[in-house]
Parts: C-alpha cells; structure tokens; sequence
C-alpha cells in the first residue's frame, strides 16, 4: 500500500514538473513537437517504439500514460495498452522495470492514446482506434 501511495505521489510531481516545463513565457513551449504514432500498425508501432529506446539514455525515467478516447468505456483498455507498451520495452528492448512507470490518465476527446514521456518531455503520442489496443506481438 505505501509503495503504490509513493508511486502515485511520484507520478503527481512528474507530471506537475512536465506542465511547468512545457510552458515558458509567453506560454510558448520551450520543448520540440512530440512524435506522433499510429499504434494501430503493428510494424510502425514497433518502429517507434524501438526509436523511443534508443533514444532515451541508460538512465532516463520514461513514463508512459494511457487515456481513453470517446466512447470508449472498457476499464482495463488503458490497463492492456500500458501493459504491451511495457512488456515490449521490458522483453524486446531490454528496458529495465525502474526506468518505466506507467498510470492512466483522463478520456481525451478523439482517439485513445498513449503519451510517453523522457526525462520529464512529452516525447511520443500513439493514438489508437477506438477500443483497439496495439497490435499483439507476433
């Protein structure tokens, strides 16, 4: 319990720091566009993925969010795109388990997604289809 309680406040301050960081003056953003993906293809999913690993050093915290779309009212959605996003960076890409944190966010109007994030910058955006996860390995 206390762990998952650490984790949560964790999570808060990463994402308080994220908004900060996004805006400067003027409320310009100070940061580069993310990378936006379609993860409903499996190869481009894939490939994606695999920049997103090589280009977050050894000892970058990545965080990946999942939000439902419109329309989609499935609790463990977001629970099932977070886990492939993990179980391929974890298995494939040799990712390690303290490098990775994963939560679900709120429903965004339009397409499912999943934000991940490097170092505390929105990095990448895979959107979805609607109650579509990413393509199951194979």
């Amino acid at each position: 319990m206390a762990a998952r309680f650490t984790r949560v406040w964790f999570i808060l301050i990463v994402m308080c720091s994220v908004a900060i960081s996004q805006v400067g003056p003027q409320g310009t953003t100070g940061s580069p566009k993310p990378i936006m993906a379609d993860g409903n293809n499996n190869e481009s999913a894939k490939a994606n993925l695999d920049w997103l690993a090589q280009n977050a050093r050894g000892d970058e915290i990545v965080i990946a969010i999942a939000r439902r779309g419109d329309n989609e009212s499935s609790s463990r959605l977001s629970g099932q795109r977070l886990q492939t996003v993990r179980l391929y960076l974890e298995n494939t890409r040799g990712m390690s388990k303290e490098r990775l944190v994963t939560a679900e966010g709120e429903t965004v109007r339009g397409f499912g997604r999943v934000e991940i994030y490097v170092a505390g910058k929105l990095f990448m955006v895979f959107t979805l289809a609607r109650n579509k996860n990413f393509a199951p390995q194979g």
